[in-house]
């Protein structure tokens, strides 16, 4: 039995302009329709009718993003993880909602200052969700850029004064 289907039909977002073919192996009806954001596509009707289309994909961002983290109703706060590491929002840091692994935040506390270029913070025990002062480790991937003594002193120098307050565990 053939589903009647008239143009200006809506599914969704999607609204009918005229049926294309029957193609493919099962003889699938497809249908010219317009996006309610005004883009054009090809669909076939029984991913209409099912519910599987329901936009050309525009709308499929602004679902997720209204349901995730800030946005959804079960969100308690400014945390989460991501690949094992805690994530937290830190609003002085961003414009744009970015977070900030805590790790990072917990030594930039430490220190009194932000991580400079060349810097990284280490999970001595492996895992990325203990960010505890003591499990964490200041690391420096620091080296100058040429090989003459002059330039490995000025580098030595650089170094010294960067960490001249730096003791770990005792600051």
């Amino acid at each position: 039995m053939m589903k009647i289907v008239n143009t200006g039909d809506k599914y969704g977002q999607m609204t009918i302009l005229k049926e294309v073919s029957h193609i493919g192996k099962y003889k699938r009806r497809r249908f010219l329709c317009q996006c309610d954001c005004g883009k054009v596509k090809e669909v076939d009707l029984i991913h209409l009718t099912m519910g599987n289309t329901k936009s050309c994909g525009c709308y499929i961002p602004t679902l997720n993003k209204s349901r995730t983290r800030e946005n959804s109703k079960t969100w308690k706060g400014g945390r989460y993880e991501d690949s094992g590491y805690v994530l937290v929002y830190h609003p002085e840091r961003n414009k744009n909602k970015v977070y900030v692994r805590e790790h990072i935040l917990i030594m930039e506390a430490h220190i009194g200052r932000r991580l400079v270029k060349g810097e990284e913070v280490h999970h001595k025990n492996g895992v990325r969700n203990d960010n505890r002062l003591e499990n964490l480790e200041l690391w420096s991937t620091s080296h100058p850029p040429g090989q003459r003594v002059e330039d490995k002193i000025k580098w030595a120098k650089e170094i010294l004064e960067l960490y001249k307050n730096f003791q770990h565990g005792k600051n």
